[in-house]
Order: C-alpha cells, then structure tokens, then sequence
C-alpha cells in the first residue's frame, strides 16, 4: 500500500513537470511574435515597387499604343514627343489611364512614381528607330515587297527586330566596371531612395540618356534603384517572336494566293490556245477526209466503168477466157484497195469526230474555269483589315 508521503512527493513532480512544458510552450510563443511579427521593410522595397508598377505601365501603355511613351519635362506630367527629347520624368499622367492593374499596394505608386526618372530610344529612323514612335515598320522577312500589314505591336516589333543602333548618342546604361563602356538600351527607369526626390548618381539626374547600370552595388552614397530593357528583352515582353512569325507566313500564304492566281490565269489562256491549235488540226484533217472520200468515190466509179469496158470489149476476142479471169482479177483486185479505202475513210471520220467531242469538252472546262470565282488581289483586303483594326 503507497504511503500518504509518496502519494504527494507523485504530485508535486507532477505539477512541476506541467509548469516546465507551460514555461516552454509560452517561451515559444514569445520567440514566435518576436522574430516572426511584422518588421519594417528592408531598404529598397519601396522602390522596387514603384518600378514595378511603372514597368507594368510602360509595357501596357506600349501594348495599347505601339509605341514605348515620351518622357515627360514635368515629375508626374504629361508625355512630350519632341524627336529630340530622350529622357526626362516617367509621364504618369500619360500612361496611367492605360496601365494594367498594378500588382502593388494600392496607391503607393501614388507617393513616388511622379519622381521615377525616364529614358527612352529615340532613333532617327530606319535601323536606328524611334521607339516612341508609331510608324509603319513591319516588313517580312521572307517578302521584302510585302506592304505594312498588321497591328501597332507588329510594328513595334518590327523596329526591335530591325534595330542597329549607332555607338553613341541613343539611350543605353554605363557599364559598372568600365565607365567608357555602354549597352544600348530600349527604356529604362530609375527612382531615387524612398523619402528624396533628387537621385544620388549625377549620371542618373543628368540630362545625357543614360542611366547607371541596374547592377551598380549599392553604398553609402549611392542608394538608387534602376531597371532597363534591352531590345531583346523588351521585344520578349512584347512577344515578338511568334508575333511576326505569324505574321511572315500570312505573308508568305498571300503570295502563295497571288501566285496561285497568276498561274491559274496562264493555264485557263493556255487551255483556251490548245482549243484553237486543235481546231486547226481538226479543220485540217477534215479537209483531207473530204479530199481523201471524194478519191474513193471517183476511183470506185472509174473502176465500175473499167469493168464494164472489160466485159464488152472482150467478147469478141481469141482466147476469151483467160483475157476474162485477168480482168476480173484486175477489177477484183481494185475493189478490194477501195474497200480498204473506205474503211480508212470510215475510222478516220471516227477519230475526227472523238477528236472534236475531245476539243469541245475541254473547251467548256476552259470557260467553266475562266468563269468561276476565286480569293484574288489579297493585298488590299488585308490592308483595309490592318487599317480597320488599327484604328484609335
């Protein structure tokens, strides 16, 4: 039987085996608010999402418009497409109205994109573009006499893919490693440190078209944020490979239906040629059939006289029967070549007339063919399809 001792000593280990694991269950819960509970956001994460949303904004209103925005002279202006005018303020009050739904918090943009600073490419056309301007660019590659068909964004692309930039002068980013080294550069943006309105690099405040490189370390004395997007990169965003892809083998299939017409065209006019120079030939061989009938006939009556000659002049002479077998051997002999003669005519006629069915059937394909209609001069329609689609 347990004493009434060790029945207590059992329940005060109890009781302090409970109050242990309380302790370290509340010491949990402490180190839980304390290292997972919320924390200001580490440096930049404001201006990461200010860029964010202007990027959205940038490749949307680039999407909506065909052509990459105009910086702006003001911080959260208006757009301004001076030619000569590269890099200034992004134009908030521009690309807004057609930028996505940001992917931020609700209305931080709102705080600082106004002051995110913008520089864009501006060519003088041709291989050296104006990506802030919409223009007949596409050409396919596989046609070069193909017209501009297809939407703003072909275009856009077309100036990408057509983009040989000249060495200086246009926009791009400084290499962080070699000051005299740049890459060329479809846009970029850079925001100064949450709080300032005047980026830490001059490079970025200046009025030159170039922007520190996104992967500048940041220090002490240089805390801006900076995002670009080359040609290639940005003509990806812009999902320009399968775009004009598509769009050369539209070009391709429309010279295949011009092709196709051209030479349906030559063989209806070549048929309608055979139907003339087998006529000829039939026309002809009629007017030897005749001429060949019209022998058959006459040598059959010449020889129905000769035998009529054979038998009354051979009556009265000596030897009357042997003269007679020679005769009408003769006559026999005669009647049969003029009955080969007029099966040959026969068979000959035949194949005249299967001949003539054979030249009026095809004939009346001919006419069938030249009367029947088909998708022709497809260039235009496709045009006036651009030109509707296109539209503002």
């Amino acid at each position: 039987m347990i004493s009434a001792q060790r029945a207590s000593s059992a329940q005060s280990g109890v009781l302090a085996l409970g109050l242990a694991l309380l302790m370290i269950v509340f010491v949990a819960m402490f180190a839980a608010l304390v290292y997972v509970g919320p924390h200001p956001p580490p440096p930049g994460t404001d201006q990461d999402a200010i860029l964010q949303w202007a990027e959205e904004a940038i490749e949307g209103f680039a999407t909506t418009r065909g052509r990459l925005p105009c910086p702006s002279r003001t911080p959260g202006g208006a757009e301004d497409c001076d030619a000569a005018f590269a890099k200034g303020w992004l134009p908030v009050a521009s690309i807004e109205p057609v930028a996505p739904i940001a992917r931020v918090a609700p209305g931080s943009h709102d705080r600082s994109a106004a002051s995110v600073i913008y520089v864009v490419y501006r060519g003088a056309g041709g291989g050296d573009p104006d990506l802030a301007e919409a223009g007949d660019a596409y050409r396919p590659t596989q046609d070069p006499g193909y017209p501009s068909i297809g939407g703003r964004n072909a275009d856009l692309c077309g100036k990408l893919r057509a983009t040989t930039p000249p060495p200086d002068g246009r926009a791009s980013v400084v290499d962080p490693a070699d000051a005299a080294g740049v890459t060329r550069i479809a846009y970029g943006i850079a925001v100064a440190f949450q709080g300032q309105s005047v980026a830490d690099s001059a490079l970025n405040a200046g009025p030159a078209p170039r922007l520190e490189s996104p992967w500048r370390p940041a220090e002490a004395t240089y805390r801006d944020r900076v995002r670009v997007q080359d040609f290639d990169a940005f003509a990806q965003v812009m999902s320009c490979g399968i775009t004009l892809a598509s769009l050369d083998t539209l070009a391709v299939a429309t010279t295949w239906t011009e092709d196709s017409t051209a030479k349906r065209k030559d063989s209806i006019e070549g048929s309608f040629e055979i139907v003339k120079i087998e006529s000829v030939i039939i026309a002809s061989e009629i007017v030897d059939l005749i001429s060949s009938t019209i022998d058959t006939v006459a040598s059959i009556v010449t020889a129905a006289q000769a035998q009529g000659l054979v038998v009354v002049a051979t009556a009265g002479l000596p030897f009357t029967l042997p003269v007679l077998v020679l005769a009408e051997l003769g006559v026999a002999t005669s009647i049969s070549a003029h009955a080969m003669a007029i099966v040959d005519t026969i068979v000959t006629a035949l194949g005249l007339t299967t001949e003539a069915l054979y030249s009026l059937s095809y004939l009346d394909l001919a006419l069938r063919a030249e009367a029947s209609r088909v998708w022709h001069d497809a260039l235009p329609l496709l045009a006036a399809a651009d030109a509707k689609g296109s539209a503002p």
